[in-house]
């Protein structure tokens, strides 16, 4: 038996593990880092006044404490940084972009459109809501 599990590579508890709290809460932070991911910011060096349960993508060109682990993800817990390798399929939301992502063969891409091409509301520079299903706010 491995001691993490295949897709997120969770810790596993092991039989006869001493501690079996350390192990169980290593599997909740990384699970806290990665259900609803949210990256703050696309960067290269830590940043100095970052957050708890702060997310940053690591550029390829990462320096300091971080080089050498560009695109992973960085994830601020407990005043340390958590590194995780983020995985095809995966979806995060950008938040310094403002922008929904998967990760498709290799690179953040933005999200496909749906395969049938159609939409029950569609916003562009507006908000769609139940009365107005099409939405447009343009110069």
């Amino acid at each position: 038996m491995t001691e993490q599990t295949a897709r997120l590579r969770l810790p596993y508890i092991l039989p006869s593990q001493a501690q079996k709290h350390v192990t169980h809460n290593e599997a909740l932070q990384r699970l806290d880092a990665i259900v609803q991911l949210v990256v703050k910011a696309v960067v290269a060096a830590p940043p100095e006044n970052a957050s708890e349960g702060d997310c940053f993508l690591l550029l390829p060109d990462a320096t300091g404490d971080w080089a050498g682990k560009g695109g992973k993800l960085a994830f601020r817990q407990d005043g340390a940084w958590l590194s995780i390798i983020p995985q095809p399929g995966w979806t995060a939301w950008f938040a310094s972009e403002g922008e929904y992502r998967v990760l498709r063969q290799g690179a953040w891409q933005d999200m496909p459109l749906p395969a049938t091409g159609t939409f029950q509301r569609l916003g562009i520079g507006a908000e769609a809501d139940g009365a107005n299903r099409l939405a447009l706010a343009a110069p």
